[in-house]
């Protein structure tokens, strides 16, 4: 639904989920980073807040702190996961 309502095709050699701007230029709206095991995914702030409102969504932001070792970071080999939904305010999350 994204890609198809902002007219969004993925380019391969940008790695990148791109349209073209008002200028006939290809702007990259959703880039695709690859880092040594991890995939981080950007979208441009304007098409995020334009599919939130018309999927009358929210984001949150989730931020997960361990305690290991006396420093806080991250512990893969103590995290649990759980789900939480509130139906009432159509909040869902893993």
């Amino acid at each position: 639904m994204l890609t198809h309502l902002n007219g969004l095709h993925f380019v391969e050699e940008k790695n990148a989920y791109c349209r073209l701007n008002e200028d006939g230029d290809i702007e990259e709206i959703v880039k695709i980073h690859h880092t040594p095991g991890d995939i981080l995914v950007t979208i441009k702030q304007d098409v995020l807040d334009h599919h939130l409102f018309l999927s009358d969504s929210v984001l949150l932001r989730l931020f997960d702190r361990t305690l290991c070792n006396d420093w806080i970071r991250f512990c893969e080999k103590n995290r649990n996961e759980s789900n939480f939904s509130d139906n009432k305010n159509k909040i869902y999350a893993r």
